[in-house]
Formats: structure tokens, C-alpha cells, sequence
């Protein structure tokens, strides 16, 4: 087997797209359409903080794998890691090839968990950092209310979500911790419910052009209004921005209250999410 460093995708989108559309033989970030897998191989191709990586044996294509790194944190991501084939021995090759010289960097690698060859390998290769339910929202339900408790978050208050946000941060180990966030605020709309003028929930969504991610939830709170509120106030912001817009969110199985809510206001489970640091 011999892997190669790509600059074109033409040779690879085909592979790409029919794995990535099935959960069994996917990986993550879920790429559904092939303007979704066009626009990120070309991205890492075109980033100078990244990778497109494929795998042959005799000319046959067996694997495709495309990831960046940010160096002053020494952390890797793969956004795409598909293979066909021998799982274990292509695996190997891709991980081998990240690792090369970056043996202290973090590498991150996520993946459905209905995609059994993948969870297998990883689980003896790696150590699992995530667990979750990934949901999705494409049209948005009538439930959502206004709630004068839920705040925004900008540079201007940031300091008092830090206080409130950051323990949940370490006991996650999440790159998106405070400081990681000020740095790209811009990128993000953050949310904190006030109970008594203090803080006792938070929400952040990355935003993007056509969808939008949420991150998480966080509350030691038991009180359906407080994820209501929050949720609610979240998806009507993010409505307000575009109304052609897919949210994806993210819950731990265990976090019924959290679930419940979303299912809700509209989300539908689309599959379970592992995440793998190597």
C-alpha cells in the first residue's frame, strides 16, 4: 500500500460521498450531500494547516483521510477518515502518517458510532473522549418562546460566563474552553440564562453559512425551563440570521431532560457520536 498527499479531489469525491452517506462506513464531520464532501476536501487542500490523504494498492484506492492541525495547541482533527478494505492496516498508515513528527500533538478523531470497524480499531488505538447523540433540526417547529432570563455573550460580559463556563470546559477537557472561544468569538453566538443576575445555564452554536452547530448545553440546573429557555432563545436567534438553515446537536445519552427538549423543538436523532484522542 502506498499513501499519497492529494491536490485534486475529482479521483476521490465518488469514494467519499458513497461512504459518507451510509453510518456504517462513515466518519466525521457527517458529510450528506456532495456539495458537503466537495467543499471539505477542497478546504483542506487548500489550507496551509492541513491535509488530503489517500491510500492505494495497486492503484486501487482503499482509504481517504483529510485533517488540519493548529500547532500553538498541538491538536489534529481528521474531517474525514473513510476506508475500504483491510480497516485496521489502513488506519494504521493514515494515523502513522499524521503522527510523523507530531508525536506530541492530540489527534482527534470522531466517528458514527453505528460504524462498527471504525469504533473497533479505535477503541483499542485510542482512548474515547466523546460520547454523544448527534441530532438534527431541518425545519423549525412552532414551540420556540422569548425568554427575558436568556442574555447574550460578547466580549463586554464575556468575563462573567468564564467564571460559570470553564469548570464544565476542564471537566469535558474541550479545546472550545474560554479562552479558546474569546479568541474566536466572532465565530460563535454564546447565550447565558440569569437567575438572580447570576449565571446558571449557557449555549454556544457555531455559526456558518447554510448550519449551524451547537456545542453544548451547560447547567447544574434540573429546571425544563432553564434548557427551554436557553434552546429556545438560541434557535430563534440563529432563524432570525436565515430561515434555509440546519442545526446539529450534539447531547449526552444520559442527559434525558437535555434530549427530551430537543426532540421538542423539532430535532431528530440522526445517529450516536464517538469521538477518539490519539
Amino acid at each position: 500500500m502506498k499513501i499519497k498527499i492529494l491536490n485534486e479531489i475529482k479521483e476521490i469525491k465518488d469514494f467519499v460521498f458513497n461512504r459518507s452517506i451510509d453510518a456504517t462506513t462513515a466518519s466525521y464531520i457527517r458529510l450528506n450531500t456532495m456539495k458537503d464532501v466537495v467543499k471539505t476536501l477542497e478546504r483542506e487542500i487548500n489550507n496551509e494547516f492541513g491535509e488530503l490523504l489517500g491510500i492505494y494498492d495497486n492503484g486501487k484506492l482503499h482509504g481517504v483521510c483529510s485533517y488540519y492541525w493548529i500547532d500553538k495547541d498541538k491538536y489534529m482533527q481528521t474531517t474525514v477518515f473513510v476506508i475500504d478494505g483491510e480497516y485496521n492496516v489502513v488506519a494504521d498508515y493514515f494515523i502513522e502518517h499524521m503522527k510523523n513528527g507530531k508525536e506530541d500533538y492530540k489527534l482527534f478523531i470522531g466517528m458514527p458510532g453505528e460504524n462498527s470497524n471504525a469504533i473497533n480499531y479505535l477503541e483499542k488505538k485510542g482512548n474515547l473522549s466523546e460520547n454523544s447523540v448527534n441530532l438534527i433540526l431541518h425545519k423549525p417547529a412552532k414551540v420556540y418562546l422569548r425568554n427575558d432570563n436568556v442574555v447574550k455573550i460578547d466580549k463586554n460580559n464575556f468575563n462573567e460566563f468564564e467564571k460559570f463556563y470553564e469548570k464544565f470546559a476542564i471537566k469535558y477537557d474541550m479545546y472550545w474552553n474560554s479562552k479558546n472561544l474569546l479568541n474566536d468569538i466572532s465565530r460563535f453566538d454564546i447565550l447565558a440564562y440569569l437567575s438572580d443576575e447570576e449565571i446558571i445555564g449557557v449555549i454556544f452554536a457555531k455559526n456558518g453559512e447554510s448550519s449551524q452547530e451547537i456545542y453544548g448545553l451547560f447547567t447544574d440546573s434540573k429546571e425544563s425551563i432553564v434548557f427551554k429557555g436557553l434552546l429556545s432563545e438560541l434557535i430563534l436567534g440563529i432563524i432570525e440570521q436565515s430561515e434555509a438553515v440546519k442545526i446539529t446537536y450534539f447531547i449526552d445519552p444520559t442527559n434525558l431532560l437535555e434530549l427530551r427538549t430537543a426532540e421538542e423543538f423539532g430535532f431528530e436523532v440522526q445517529d450516536t457520536y464517538k469521538g477518539f484522542e490519539i
